[in-house]
């Protein structure tokens, strides 16, 4: 799949690639497709191959450094399937403005564990998603002003716990939730 995309009045382009692979298994045994001869898929694996990404503009520099994910679905044919998997991204961003040049070269790790998700989509969605997922965010950052810069490090780890309309999350230890229709992290 690729996407790019030019804004040349405001200097803008973006160019967006990515490599999937998806699987469809009937009791272990591979099938071209979801449903088969009549036969349903109860197993789909999804792996992300591949994934390049960049974005310029007259503000921001963004470069997908490296793109992975791998997911496995079960019970996908009954109303609540279960995922766990891995994800991990790493990228440079770099923020210009007036004042500044922001640079921040991070990257991102999650485990998904346990969690539950309805297969069809309705308003009951947010209610009957649950589990979690654990996750590491490290970054390198450089700030300059002027003639001066500064230089720090992050390294964070967290969970996430989905629970019946909310989600908990843990960072540094203080916990945190937020409410999965609107957003608002309290």
């Amino acid at each position: 799949m690729q996407y790019d995309r030019a804004i040349p009045q405001i200097n803008f382009v973006a160019s967006f690639s990515r490599t999937y692979t998806v699987q469809y298994l009937k009791e272990g045994a591979f099938q071209k497709y979801y449903i088969t001869n009549g036969d349903t898929a109860n197993t789909i694996k999804f792996n992300i191959v591949d994934g390049q990404g960049n974005i310029n503009s007259n503000r921001l520099a963004h470069k997908l450094n490296s793109l992975s994910g791998s997911w496995v679905a079960t019970n996908v044919q009954d109303k609540i399937m279960g995922v766990a998997g891995t994800y991990t991204r790493a990228a440079t961003d770099t923020f210009t403005s007036r004042n500044a040049v922001k640079t921040f070269d991070y990257t991102l790790t999650l485990e998904f564990a346990g969690v539950t998700i309805p297969t069809k989509n309705s308003e009951e969605v947010p209610a009957l998603i649950a589990g979690g997922m654990t996750g590491n965010f490290t970054a390198d950052i450089s700030i300059t002003q002027g003639e001066e810069t500064t230089e720090k490090s992050i390294d964070k780890t967290f969970a996430v716990l989905f629970a019946a309309k909310t989600f908990g999350l843990t960072l540094d230890g203080e916990e945190f939730t937020a409410d999965t229709e609107s957003g608002e992290l309290q």
